[in-house]
C-alpha cells in the first residue's frame, strides 16, 4: 500500500519551468507546448522510488500522462517496475486562471519484486485513484510564478502474490491527499 503512496508521490521534481501553469497540478501549462516531460524520486524508510513520465494536453481541456519507473525494497531485497496512466480535465475558476479545478483520475501497475527472499514468491500491484486536484498561482511576476496545488482522491490498491501454484490478493481502499507547490 505504501509502494503506491510513493509512487504517486514520485514526480514532484519537474524538468524545466515555464511561466504559465497548469495550476491544478503545479506543473508547466499545456498552453507553452503540449508535451511535459517530468521526473523524480521519493525515499522513504525501506524504499526507494524513481520515475518519469511524458504528458500530453490542450489548453483549458483534457490532458494524459503516462509514467515508468522502479521501487527498490530493501526488506524485499528485490524491486518493482512500475506504470502508470494518468489524465484530468482542467476548469478555470477564474476568468484570469490565476485559479483552477481538475478532475483527476490515475492507474498504476507494478510487476515485482520476484522471488522474494529466494522464496518463489512473485509480488503485483494495481492502484486506482480518483478524485480533484486544485491549484492557485500567487505573485503577478512572468518570470517567477508559485503554484501550491492539492489533490483529493479515493483510491483502492490491489496486492496479489503467486508462488506458481497458488496466488492470494487483497485489497485495501484510503484516502489520498496530495500537496505540492510548483
Amino acid at each position: 500500500m505504501r509502494r503506491a503512496l510513493l509512487f504517486s508521490l514520485a514526480f514532484s521534481f519537474v524538468l524545466g519551468a515555464r511561466a504559465a501553469a497548469q495550476t491544478c497540478t503545479g506543473m508547466p501549462a499545456f498552453s507553452s507546448g503540449q508535451m511535459q516531460i517530468a521526473g523524480g524520486g521519493s525515499f522513504a524508510d525501506g524504499t526507494s522510488s524513481f520515475g518519469g513520465t511524458f504528458g500530453y494536453g490542450v489548453p483549458k481541456g483534457m490532458y494524459g500522462k503516462a509514467g515508468i519507473g522502479t521501487t527498490s525494497y530493501d526488506a524485499l531485497d528485490g524491486s518493482s517496475l512500475d506504470f502508470s496512466l494518468a489524465g484530468g480535465y482542467q476548469i478555470p475558476l477564474q476568468t484570469t486562471r490565476t485559479a483552477e479545478l481538475c478532475p483527476v483520475a490515475s492507474l498504476s501497475l507494478g510487476s515485482g519484486p520476484d522471488d522474494v527472499l529466494g522464496s518463489d514468491i512473485d509480488m503485483s500491484s494495481r492502484t486506482f485513484a480518483l478524485g480533484a486536484a486544485l491549484g492557485a498561482q500567487l505573485g503577478h511576476n512572468p518570470q517567477l510564478q508559485i503554484v501550491p496545488n492539492a489533490s483529493f482522491q479515493l483510491a483502492n490498491t490491489r496486492f496479489s502474490v503467486d508462488d506458481g501454484t497458488d496466488s492470494a490478493s487483497d485489497s485495501e481502499s484510503y484516502g489520498l491527499l496530495t500537496l505540492g507547490t510548483g
